[in-house]
């Protein structure tokens, strides 16, 4: 991916309405947005979702991501801010239409070396790259994506098998249900299942559209590009629109 004539070696790919969500709902001071932009550099790449970036998962999976809790208008208003706040500064940005932040950023990870996705955001341990969120207790990175679908994932209203949570899933035959899931081929059962296995095989559709909706879509590379901005460094101009905001 060329971006002003020079090959990016090194991001940070910042999962944007994550990171500031989780930011501004602990921030009492106010200084996040000056935080950010003092602190922008030219390896940050700011991803944000689209506002159709659900789409594609709710043709498969209507209730995803539903009873979320609607963001409260001032944090709607920052992430606004922030967006156009680093416009005057070195960082790049990318809002991709169709598309959620997860897509455009997972993409970027399995297409460039040394990148660190700065986000909380559990889905990410499957792609194996450095990243902000906490390890899932006995789950390998291999292995997130069947996990999600099968114990579920309460962030994205995903509820995985009745029943069937993390000890459950620590006793199946994993290196059966990873050549399944990975080639989505007929599967052929060979000796004996545990509970675990049979409860999967039970339940083989619902397991097979939650792994659909956890997982991650390419996104095209000259969509990308043709999306992506870089922003032009200003101290002048992102300092009076910062002094406007803390007044």
């Amino acid at each position: 991916l060329q971006v002003t004539g020079a090959r990016v070696y090194m991001l940070r790919l910042i999962d944007g309405n994550n990171y500031l969500r989780r930011t501004l709902d602990s921030d009492l001071t106010g200084l996040v947005p000056r935080n950010i932009f003092s602190n922008a550099k030219a390896t940050d790449l700011w991803v944000w979702d689209a506002p159709d970036g659900n789409a594609r998962r709710r043709k498969i999976y209507p209730e995803y991501k539903m009873g979320r809790p609607k963001t409260p208008d001032d944090i709607r208003a920052t992430v606004q801010f922030v967006k156009d706040l680093l416009v005057h500064t070195s960082a790049m940005q990318i809002t991709m239409p169709g598309y959620e932040a997860d897509d455009v950023i997972a993409t970027f990870a399995k297409s460039m070396k040394d990148v660190h996705i700065v986000s909380n955001d559990s889905d990410y341990l499957a792609l194996g790259v450095p990243c902000d969120a906490k390890p899932i207790p006995y789950v390998s990175s291999n292995y997130i994506r069947l996990y999600k679908a099968t114990v579920g994932d309460t962030a994205d209203n995903i509820p995985g098998i009745k029943g069937f949570g993390a000890k459950k899933f620590q006793d199946c035959s994993m290196y059966l249900w990873d050549d399944y899931f990975r080639g989505m081929i007929p599967w052929v059962a060979t000796g004996e299942f545990c509970r675990a296995d049979q409860m999967i095989e039970e339940n083989i559709e619902t397991v097979r559209t939650f792994y659909q909706i956890v997982g991650f879509f390419d996104v095209p590379l000259d969509l990308i590009q043709q999306h992506l901005s870089v922003g032009v460094p200003s101290f002048e101009k992102g300092d009076a629109m910062l002094k406007e905001y803390l007044n």
